[in-house]
């Protein structure tokens, strides 16, 4: 996601930043879905993330991938995203260490 912001940024420009405001957050609707496969695609004017659920997210088959949820985005609340997720990941990392990315390393580590 980083590097599609970093792309469109040297394309048109830097975004502006998002001012925080006092919006009010109604939840009652609210879905929750597990992923642990994605997606990011898009074009000029937004992004598209598609998030699924791998069945063998480790290997050892050639299962199908089913996305089920679809969020397109324009840049300026891509960025916030991204800003907002860059700062909750350093905070979760300096309470309990750095997250390994590289699965073979999380599986060796168990």
């Amino acid at each position: 996601m980083k590097l599609a912001v970093e792309q469109h940024e040297g394309a048109f420009g830097t975004l502006p930043s998002k001012q925080e405001n006092e919006t009010v957050i109604d939840t009652s609707e609210l879905k929750v879905n597990y992923c642990n496969a994605s997606k990011i695609t898009g074009s000029p004017e937004e992004l598209i993330f598609e998030f699924g659920l791998h069945p063998a997210p480790y290997g050892g088959d050639d299962s199908i991938v089913e996305y089920s949820q679809r969020i397109v985005a324009n840049f300026v609340t891509v960025k916030g995203l991204l800003l907002r997720m860059d700062q909750v990941v350093a905070e979760f990392e300096q309470a309990h260490g750095e997250i390994e990315t590289d699965p073979e390393k999380r599986i060796r580590n168990r």
